[in-house]
């Protein structure tokens, strides 16, 4: 997988073994020139050392057994060094093995699990920077002789470094870390989850961090379990979960103070070193002492009440302040239209138990029913909530608390009716209020001096004002949100003369104490008559048709009568807008009016009508019920002028030329939904119709079908215009433009429209291009020459443009497009084409140069196709890019090996190109000495059997071919064979030799101490040949660094050696430096290579080079010895200083064993904190049994306060 992370620098400078693992996983050994990546993981093994310059301008240097991760905190510049980046191994004596880093960058797992920070700090550069200290105050007292004893503790030999892949192991992460609770005094316990299980044990980094709640505060103790529960040890940062195990239980005990502080806080962070980030879970300590909070408030209350109130509660007081809060939230009951919504807090002071809340309750009439709203309690401070919800019912029915409001619908009233015998009686019956809900009508007409089913008939009622009507049958619902309906009762008109009957009706709800009543009253008499008029006629541009409703003679009785539009051939939305309503007549009125808009468009239609019509008439009778009338666009109507009726607007004038046919577009202002006579006349002008003319036609449809012009043409329905055409003669003379006119009128038309057709000559010259067919590529231009067949007497203009063949503009010739103008008397012309001339072989290719667009002239040979050579033919040049092999390599391999010829050409081609490939016998004899033949076209990827000739592909300029040689065992000194290569074009073959080299050659073998004391001055290494030679054998040598590092350990050594026919040995002499400074055991090599006449068997030997009194050749021993101890004296109370000094220094840090006694003064009573400094007394630490002093420091201090 490539690695996509961003470049941030490169190594500068490296010894000894450094691996880096990148953001996607892989990972490698790093060397000198190596670029970096942001979130790389650099590791260095024992004795490592790396240098980083990083594009910022910052540098960075890791030495052994640190590790750093490249992110902003490391490459920015100007950042102060980086914390936690440096880190030993887990054991100060026992450096990590290359292995192990192995593993842990292989295997994906987190380097924090094999190594650990340094005592000496966490910088990750140069020794004794970034320590940290705990300082602990003790009580001392008197001036009393201390000894302290220090003995330094050795360093084991590190493990030699073998960076082999560990079997992978499945990266184990926190997966979850699930909450907990405890009251004040009790144990809370939180369980860690892992994702899965290891082979391997596990490390689990476990911090326990303060909330609200003080971590060692309101906690007593921190402990774990990794045997789900069976037993506990103290948590100190981190545990080993072992091998199969998912679930650690970590155990928090709680302090109870007896405060009251409400609930607190704490978490519980855990983390592998798998996991991007640590997850966390929330541990609640339950406060012990706190009071309950509840709240109460009414079950029902009235609409009318006003505000409610609810009580808060305290179970007992409280020594602090306590807060909650509280808000409304909407049930059946709207926030905002039933009670108003409010949200806050109530405090409670100290000793404070109730507090109240008010909300505000909307009084409305509309009857809603029981509707429920509730108020909640949340975010207690110092106080537990008991019951958190109170639930109130706001009733509009005359129940509930605080007031009477009743808002359920009742009947208030009914209208009295009044209506001539045969018309209806129409009540409107009116309740008082609405409801959100049907509300049930009981209604019931009685019999007065009118008789129920004798003088009526059908009861309707409508609960929409009187737009769709029902029958009634006893009762009606009402539905929500409508105050009022109507009821009506037909009426017989029976012929007798009676006088005046009533009939009664009565309604009620439910809720009515007592039904309301009505009277109707029934008219005894003749109903008067209803006529209808309006307009026959009217323009479409009247805007508005009127018509006027009239009583034959007023009434006493309202009268009722609707009034709609009809559509006739006029459709209403197009030609005028549909209108209905219904007319009442008050009594003593005997005139209304009706209004119709009338649309005016710009499409001649011809006379459309529509009509007016009367309709359930009510206390009157529909006499002349109907209108009709005409809507016109043709100038005529009342109302308006408008005239859509269709003229021709337009003729065009086209030109042709002779031969050709003149085609006329004839334009009209609009269309018509009916079919338009336009009359059309051709004239002769300086063009005689008849002569220079032929046939008139007429097309309707575009063009699409002609028909023989006759003098009218008939123009389709929504057709705006049609088309003429008249052919044209050719006369064969010179004679020019000539013209002839076509007029065109319809009946509306005040005058003809006329256009003008012009026949231009067609005796014209013809323009030709002519050019070479064929072109060598190294020609450079092509020219064509473009030619008029005669003079002109008028300019002649004609464009001119290459196109592509397989030839390809920009890689094979230059485009070229433009015009040429030929002035008056002039005939020939030439335009230039550049060719382009490379060095591949492409075979012919074709470009046409074309002529297009002539003026005052007529094409004729109109393209010339010029074909492009590059094999040496074709005019203007002896350019030839066919290829031919230009040298065949001569190899040389071993015996057994494989002799690989390469064969080069002089370039490439666009096309496969067939070399012929001959191997013959030289003093090797083919196939006897040698083996399989192949050859290659992709750089050796891929290989097939070598038959005579070999297919080069398009765009390749080289191959191999492999010829197998054999390993026979005879000592016969070398062998050549040849390889010869030619293409079709080769005048004669190449040939290339293969030399087979004898494979009876001695072996050579180095040997050399592996382990000598740096006393030893110098090492003697011995490098042997396995049987004298009779030909010279040479071979190169030279020292390497491995954890030694060349001119500070030994004197770096390089060379040749060269064994005389005869010589079997030579030796080679490394000097070996010796100092002071205590460095552990260090490493370097000497390495044979590249010899001649022989092989190497045994090439290399590592040499250990040891400073602590082991190893050949001497006994120094650089370990460090405490040399001396300071008796310092002080006044009581003061601090007395040690300073213990140390026999030299180490490149890595030593531990001293540091061990206070009492003498005349007492330990812990006469003297107090015990502390210790490595950097001459700048910091402070708390001294243990031990003290590890940084690599480069000679001496540290001890400081014991006094009493």
């Amino acid at each position: 997988m490539a690695n996509t992370a961003n470049i941030i620098g490169k190594v500068v400078a490296i010894k000894g073994t450094v691996m880096v693992k990148g953001a996607d996983g892989a990972q490698h050994q790093l060397k000198l020139g190596d670029i970096v990546y942001e979130k790389d993981v650099i590791v260095t093994a024992n004795g490592g050392e790396v240098e980083l310059a990083f594009d910022s301008g910052r540098s960075y240097t890791l030495r052994g057994n640190e590790t750093v991760s490249l992110d902003a905190t490391v490459f920015a510049p100007n950042q102060v060094e980086v914390a936690n980046n440096a880190l030993l191994p887990a054991s100060a004596d026992q450096g990590a093995t290359d292995q192990d880093i192995a593993k842990a960058i292989i295997g994906g797992n987190s380097l924090d699990k094999l190594l650990e920070e340094t005592a000496a700090g966490l910088g990750g550069g140069d020794a004794g920077d970034g320590n940290g200290f705990v300082r602990l105050d003790r009580i001392a007292e008197g001036v009393t002789p201390i000894s302290v004893d220090a003995t330094p503790i050795e360093s084991s030999s590190p493990t030699p470094i073998n960076f082999a892949p560990p079997t992978e192991q499945p990266a184990v992460q926190v997966l979850s870390v699930s909450g907990a609770s405890s009251s004040e005094g009790t144990a809370q316990e939180f369980v860690v989850k892992l994702s899965g299980t290891s082979t391997t044990a596990t490390t689990l980094n476990l911090s326990l961090l303060s909330g609200s709640a003080t971590v060692g505060v309101d906690t007593v103790s921190q402990t774990v379990s990794v045997d789900g529960g069976k037993t506990f040890v103290p948590l100190t940062g981190s545990v080993q979960v072992p091998a199969g195990v998912t679930d650690i239980i970590v155990r928090v005990g709680t302090l109870n103070d007896g405060v009251i502080e409400g609930n607190e806080g704490l978490s519980l962070a855990a983390s592998t070193s798998s996991n991007p980030s640590v997850v966390t879970g929330t541990g609640t300590i339950i406060d012990g002492t706190v009071p309950i909070a509840s709240i109460s408030g009414p079950i029902e209350i009235n609409e009318a009440t006003g505000t409610v109130t609810f009580t808060v509660k305290l179970s007992e007081t409280s020594p602090a302040s306590i807060a909650i809060n509280y808000s409304t939230s909407s049930g059946t009951a709207t926030s905002g239209s039933d009670f108003t919504p409010i949200n806050g807090a109530v405090v409670f002071a100290p000793g404070e138990t109730v507090k109240t809340i008010t909300v505000p309750i909307t009084n409305d009439t509309v009857f809603e029913g029981g509707e429920n709203f509730s108020i909640s309690l949340s975010n207690p401070s110092n106080v537990t909530i008991g019951t958190a919800v109170s639930t109130v019912i706001i009733k509009d029915d005359g129940t509930g608390d605080g007031g009477t409001n009743d808002d359920r619908p009742v009947v208030a009233s009914i209208s009295n009716a009044t209506a001539v015998e045969g018309s209806r009686l129409v009540f409107t019956v009116s309740l008082a209020g609405s409801s959100t809900t049907a509300t049930a009508v009981s209604v019931s007409t009685n019999s007065g001096s009118a008789t129920i089913g004798v003088d009526t008939g059908a009861q309707e009622y409508s609960i929409d004002g009187g737009q769709t009507w029902n029958s009634l049958s006893g009762s009606v619902s009402v539905p929500p949100g409508v105050s009022s309906f109507q009821v009506r009762v037909a009426t017989v008109n029976d012929g007798v003369s009676e006088g005046s009957e009533t009939i009664g009706i009565s309604a009620s709800t439910a809720h009515n104490t007592t039904p309301v009543s009505a009277t109707g009253t029934i008219t005894d008499g003749a109903l008067p008559t209803l006529n209808l008029g309006g307009p026959a006629d009217i323009n479409e541009a009247a805007g508005t048709a009127t018509y006027t409703i009239s009583l034959s003679a007023a009434n006493a009785a309202p009268v009722t009568v609707n009034v709609s539009t009809a559509d006739g051939t006029a459709i209403a939305g197009s030609d005028y807008t549909a209108n209905a309503s219904a007319i009442t007549f008050a009594p003593g009125e005997t005139t209304k009016t009706f209004t119709v808009a009338i649309n005016n468009d710009t499409v001649f239609e011809g006379s459309e009508s529509f009509q007016v019509k009367l309709s359930n008439a009510n206390n009157a009778v529909i006499n002349n019920g109907t209108v009709s009338t005409n809507i016109r666009d043709d100038g005529t109507g009342s109302g308006g002028s408008d005239d859509d009726r269709l003229v021709v607007t337009s003729v065009s004038s086209p030109t042709v030329g002779e031969g050709g046919n003149l085609v006329f577009s004839v334009a009209l202002n609009g269309t018509s939904t009916t079919p338009t006579s336009v009359a059309v006349n051709a004239n002769s002008g300086t063009a005689t119709l008849g002569v220079d003319t032929g046939a008139a036609e007429y097309s309707t449809d575009g063009g699409a079908s002609w028909q023989s012009l006759g003098g009218t043409v008939v123009v389709p329905a929504g057709a705006s215009g049609f088309q003429v055409r008249i052919p044209t003669v050719v006369d064969g003379l010179i004679e020019g433009p000539e013209t002839m006119t076509l007029s065109a009128s319809t009946a509306n038309n005040r005058s003809a429209v006329t256009g003008t057709g012009t026949i231009t000559d067609t005796a014209v010259p013809t323009v030709d291009v002519s050019g070479p067919s064929d072109i060598n590529e190294g020609a450079g231009t092509a020219s064509y020459t473009i030619t008029l067949s005669a003079a002109s007497t008028t300019p002649v203009t004609v464009s001119y443009g290459t196109a592509n063949g397989t030839a390809t503009a920009g890689n094979d010739y230059t485009a070229n497009a433009g015009s040429v103008t030929f002035a008056p008397g002039e005939t020939s012309k030439t335009v230039s084409v550049a060719i382009t001339n490379d060095s591949v072989f492409e075979g012919a290719e074709n470009f046409n140069f074309n002529l297009t667009n002539a003026s005052n002239a007529t094409l004729g040979n109109k393209t010339v196709n010029t074909v492009i050579h590059d094999d040496g033919t074709g005019i203007g040049g002896n350019d030839d890019d066919r290829l031919v092999v230009t040298s065949v390599s001569s190899p040389t391999v071993g015996e057994g090996g494989n002799l690989v010829f390469t064969v080069n050409l002089n370039g490439t081609s666009t096309t496969a190109t067939t070399v012929n490939v001959t191997p013959n016998s030289g003093t090797a004899t083919l196939g006897t000495d040698t083996g399989t033949q192949e050859y290659s076209t992709d750089g050796g990827v891929t290989w097939n059997t070598l038959g005579g000739s070999v297919q080069v592909p398009a765009n390749t300029s080289s191959f191999q071919v492999r010829i197998a040689t054999v390993a026979d065992g005879i000592a016969e000194g070398n062998e050549t064979i040849t390889l010869s290569a030619a293409t079709a074009q080769n005048s004669s073959a190449v040939t290339g030799t293969g030399t087979i080299t004898d494979g009876a050659v001695p072996t050579l073998s180095i040997s050399g101490p592996t382990d000598v004391n740096e006393a030893a001055g110098t090492l003697t290494y011995t490098v042997s040949l396995s049987s004298a030679s009779p030909a010279t054998v040479t071979v190169n040598y030279g020292t390497q660094n491995g954890t030694a590092t060349a001119g500070s350990d030994y004197t770096a050594a390089s060379g040749t050696l060269s064994f005389a026919p005869g010589e079997t040995t030579k030796t080679i002499t490394v000097p070996i430096a010796n100092d002071t400074v205590y460095e552990g055991n260090e490493n370097f090599q000497v390495n044979l290579s590249t010899a001649s006449n022989a092989t190497i068997a045994t090439g290399t030997v590592t040499t250990t080079i040891h400073d602590d009194g082991t190893g050949s050749g001497g006994n120094n021993d650089d370990r460090l010895t405490v040399t001396s101890v300071s008796s310092p004296t002080v006044g009581e109370g003061g601090n007395l200083v040690f300073t213990i000094n140390l026999s030299g220094t180490s490149t890595t840090a030593t531990t001293v064993n540091v061990t206070p006694s009492s003498g005349t003064a007492t330990l812990g009573t006469d003297t107090g904190t015990q502390e210790y400094s490595t950097d001459g007394g700048t910091t402070w630490n708390v001294l243990g049994s031990s003290v590890s002093v940084p690599a480069g420091a000679s001496s540290f201090q001890v400081r014991i306060a006094t009493v």
